[in-house]
């Protein structure tokens, strides 16, 4: 049996299930979160639906299916009647979002690692 119970506060990582014009779904083991489209990146992020992909207007940092991501969860609520738990995260917060992008960042503030000899 797998149990997962999610904590407000808590990093997690997940993959990108769904892309929508508000936002991405994403998948976290047993349960989806969603990350809102406001919730992505410090920048407007404009939806491509021919594409299914989120494309930051000034960064072009692109999250589409498939991406794996680190993200905070910030909201939990649960609905008893129908016992079904919505999650939401944000990924606007210091070495969160496409783990790509926590590598580009690293790498700009640190500098390239060194390859070993």
């Amino acid at each position: 049996m797998l149990a997962f119970k999610p904590l407000i506060k808590e990093v997690v990582e997940g993959e990108v299930v769904e892309i929508t014009d508000f936002g991405a779904f994403i998948s976290l083991g047993p349960l989806d979160a969603l990350a809102h489209k406001s919730q992505i990146l410090d920048d407007v992020l404009m939806y491509d639906g021919r594409r299914g992909a989120l494309i930051g207007k000034e960064t072009k940092r692109i999250l589409e299916r498939g991406d794996h991501v680190r993200a905070r969860i910030i909201t939990i609520s649960t609905s008893m009647s129908n016992k079904i738990m919505r999650i939401g995260v944000t990924m606007r917060q210091p070495f969160l979002g496409k783990l790509e992008w926590i590598k580009e960042d690293l790498e700009r503030i640190y500098g390239k690692p060194k390859k070993k000899k």
